[in-house]
C-alpha cells in the first residue's frame, strides 16, 4: 500500500483513485418559447448533445465523467407562468434522462445535468433540479436547489419553501446530497455554488468534486465565484458554460461562456475561450485531493467553527423557511415581497445600510 509523508507523518493511502478526465460540453440550447413545441424543442437539444458525448468519446481521451450546462434541454424563459412550466418541465428520472443512461451505459460514463423538474410526489410544483447518471444507467444523484425562490428569477420551489415536509420524506442530508463512487465523492448543483454556504455544506457531506451545472457565464463572474470554492473548500470544481441560446428573444450570447475545470487549490486547469459551442477536459486526482486534504496547516475544512458560525445563521433573520408550505409560490411577485420584507428586517437591525436617493 502506497505511503506518503505529511508533516513528519506517514500516512498510507488506501482506496487509491487512478486519475480521470472530467468533460464539460458548453452546448448551444435551444429554448423552449412555446410550450406547445416542447417535445420538438427537447429533441432538437438532446440530439445535439448525444451527437456531442459520442464525438467526444471517439475523439481519443474519454473522460469518466461529462457535465451540461444549466436547464440543457429546456432553456429559461423568465416570462413563464408556473402553469407553462408545469408544462415544459421534464421528469428525472423520464423518457429524456433515460437516453442520456443509454449513452452512460455505452460509454462508462457518468452524465451529470440540470433542468427544470415536475415530481408527481408534489402536484403544482417544480424544481430546479441537477442530477447524476451513473456508467450503470441510473439516476444516482438529484440536488433541488435551495436557492432558487430567493433569487427571485423563478417560480420554481426549493425545498426550503417547505422544507419540514421535505426532511421528514427525504431526511437532512438530502438537501445536499453527495454520491459515494469509485472516482470519488461527487456533488451536483447549477447556481447554488454561487453560494458559499451550499458549497460548504457538500464538502461538509464529504464531496471532493462539486459538478456545477451553470448557464451564468462571465457576467455573473462565475468563473472566480468558481475559483474560490474550490481553494476554500479543497475541492475540485467542473463549472458548466451555456453556448449560445438559439431560438429565444435574448441575445445569443446573454449566459454563454465561462466553462471551466478548477483544481482543489483553485487553479484553473482548462476553460472555454469564446462564446460559443466547445468542449474542454482536464485531470482530477483524487488521491492528490486527499493528500491536500490530510495537511496540518490551512486546513480549510477541519478548522471549520461550526459551532460559533451556526448561531449566527440561526440568527440571522434573513430568508424564512417553509414560506410556502401550504400552496407552491405562484408569482415572482411573492418572492420579490418576501425579498422587501428580508431587507426591511434587517435595515432595522442596521446589517443593512440603506441608500440615499436623490
Amino acid at each position: 500500500m502506497p505511503a506518503i509523508l505529511i508533516n513528519w507523518k506517514i500516512f498510507r493511502i488506501s482506496n487509491l483513485v487512478t486519475p480521470y478526465i472530467i468533460g464539460i460540453i458548453q452546448s448551444d440550447i435551444r429554448y423552449i418559447m412555446n410550450p406547445a413545441t416542447k417535445k420538438e424543442v427537447i429533441s432538437e437539444n438532446l440530439t445535439r448533445d448525444i451527437e456531442l458525448i459520442n464525438g467526444l468519446m471517439r475523439s481519443g481521451v474519454k473522460p469518466k465523467i461529462v457535465q451540461f450546462p444549466e436547464f440543457f434541454l429546456t432553456g429559461f424563459w423568465p416570462g413563464r407562468t408556473i402553469e407553462e412550466w408545469l408544462q415544459v418541465s421534464i421528469q428525472i428520472p423520464g423518457d429524456e434522462t433515460d437516453k442520456l443512461s443509454q449513452e452512460a451505459i455505452e460509454h462508462d460514463l457518468y452524465i451529470a445535468g440540470n433542468n427544470y423538474e415536475v415530481d408527481p410526489d408534489w402536484p403544482g410544483r417544480y424544481f430546479h433540479t441537477s442530477f447524476l447518471i451513473s456508467p450503470e444507467g441510473k439516476v444516482i444523484l438529484k440536488y433541488r436547489s435551495l436557492t432558487v425562490t430567493s433569487t427571485t428569477f423563478s417560480t420554481a420551489s426549493s425545498p426550503g419553501d417547505f422544507i419540514s415536509e421535505y426532511v421528514k420524506k427525504y431526511g437532512e442530508r438530502s438537501l445536499f446530497p453527495v454520491a459515494e463512487t469509485p472516482l470519488g465523492k461527487i456533488a451536483v448543483t447549477a447556481g447554488s455554488i454561487l453560494y458559499p454556504e451550499a458549497a460548504r455544506c457538500f464538502v461538509l457531506n464529504g464531496a471532493e468534486v462539486i459538478i456545477s451545472c451553470l448557464t451564468a457565464g462571465p457576467r455573473f463572474m462565475s468563473r472566480e465565484v468558481g475559483r474560490v470554492r474550490a481553494w476554500e473548500n479543497t475541492a475540485y470544481v467542473g463549472l458548466g458554460g451555456a453556448g449560445r441560446i438559439l431560438g429565444a428573444e435574448f441575445p445569443r450570447t446573454w449566459s454563454s461562456g465561462g466553462a471551466t475545470i478548477i483544481d482543489y487549490k483553485g487553479r484553473i486547469i482548462a476553460q472555454t475561450e469564446s462564446l460559443d459551442e466547445a468542449i474542454i477536459m482536464g485531470e482530477v486526482d483524487i488521491n492528490q485531493l486527499r493528500v491536500e486534504r490530510a495537511r496540518m496547516q490551512n486546513n480549510h475544512i477541519c478548522t471549520i467553527r461550526g459551532s460559533i458560525y451556526g448561531p449566527i445563521y440561526q440568527k440571522s433573520d434573513t430568508w424564512p423557511d417553509d414560506r410556502w408550505a401550504g400552496r407552491p409560490i405562484q408569482d415572482r411577485k411573492e418572492a420579490e415581497e418576501v425579498m422587501r420584507e428580508v431587507q426591511g428586517r434587517l435595515y432595522k437591525k442596521g446589517v443593512l445600510v440603506p441608500p440615499e436617493l436623490d
